[in-house]
């Protein structure tokens, strides 16, 4: 079960309205209303997204746990807090500098040509 299908199944009603809205009047059953929910997401994308989030029937709990939670995360470094991104360790961990890696591609370079050549003579000593 999706999210379309479980707005379907917990709010009918409202999801029927939202359908509606998007000129989808001859609906079946609670499945083929799921299924259309999808299908106006998909067409008309974030803000019918959001539109049926509103119908969600958990919407308060999910909206009370992540209030709750921090906005950005922050570690502590020399006695200060900085940003996890702004981090001078950041970029070791996550390669984004790319001077980390290099070593590593280049090792890989290098054992792909010596095999390519170790092939070639094989195939040429064959012949």
């Amino acid at each position: 079960m999706n999210i379309y299908q479980y707005i379907a199944h917990n709010s009918p009603d409202e999801c029927f309205q939202f359908c509606n809205k998007y000129g989808y009047y001859e609906i079946a059953n609670i499945d083929e209303l799921g299924e259309v929910s999808e299908v106006i997401v998909s067409q008309h994308g974030e803000k019918a997204f959001k539109e049926i989030l509103q119908y969600h029937p958990d919407r308060e709990v999910i909206l009370e746990v992540y209030q709750k939670m921090p906005q950005a995360r922050t570690l502590q470094f020399e006695g200060e807090s900085v940003p996890f991104e702004k981090n001078p360790l950041h970029a070791k961990y996550f390669n984004a500098e790319g001077d980390s890696g290099g070593k590593l591609v280049n090792q890989t370079n290098l054992f792909i040509l010596v095999g390519a050549i170790v092939i070639s003579f094989a195939i040429l000593s064959n012949k």
